[in-house]
């Protein structure tokens, strides 16, 4: 696992209508491992603390590389395949972003709405309470969107919102994760989808220039 700097994207577009309607954000970047791409979008302020590690290492073809955005008071806990090395506390608040650690293209065109499609019929299979599943253009960009709420089989308060993309053959995605074991609804819980939309819509995926990949 690797603490990496969270700093602040100087010289990546930012989006004044975006900064304007989401306060106590801040525009940040994250350069993806092997050259990959350059990941930018706001972030809570509070997600003040950024690391990095590999996810299901024990198997390359499935390891995922991970990149967590998360309020420092709350325990680095990166998960391993199914297994916790450190077990969250009462809350969870964070971003990850994710893709297969080996970035080899495997994706030439995706059916986005087969996708779609599949990503409900997993859903209600797995009897998620609620969930939204939707295709939004940002940036250009094709994303799969998808809400869900966990929290009557949590026993507390259990939210995730993601998006999901090919980008140069391969699959990344970002999800934010809220979660309590104490049920006491607030403006976090209360605004955590409308908000997350919000931030979602803020990402900008680029290649990294030339000459800092070494090319």
């Amino acid at each position: 696992m690797l603490p990496l700097a969270s700093l602040s994207a100087c010289n990546e577009p930012d989006f004044p209508a975006a900064a304007a309607d989401l306060p106590n954000t801040s525009l940040r970047t994250v350069r993806l491992r092997k050259n990959l791409g350059v990941v930018t979008l706001r972030v809570p302020v509070s997600y003040d603390t950024l690391f990095s590690w590999t996810d299901k290492s024990g198997c390359t073809t499935y390891a995922d590389t991970k990149y967590r955005f998360q309020p420092r008071q709350f325990p680095i806990a990166p998960e391993t395949g199914y297994v916790y090395l450190n077990t969250p506390g009462d809350s969870v608040q964070q971003l990850t972003i994710s893709h297969n650690q080996d970035v080899t293209p495997n994706y030439r065109k995706v059916d986005v709405q087969r996708a779609r499609t599949i990503t409900e019929q997993t859903l209600a299979a797995k009897g998620v309470p609620w969930y939204e599943v939707t295709v939004e253009t940002i940036q250009g960009r094709t994303f799969l969107m998808t809400k869900a709420d966990y929290s009557c089989a949590f026993n507390g308060i259990y939210k995730t919102a993601e998006a999901s993309t090919i980008f140069r053959g391969v699959g990344v995605s970002l999800a934010f994760t809220l979660q309590s074991r104490q049920p006491r609804p607030d403006s976090i819980t209360n605004n955590f989808f409308r908000d997350s939309e919000k931030l979602l819509r803020t990402i900008h995926l680029a290649e990294v220039p030339k000459a800092e990949a070494g090319l």
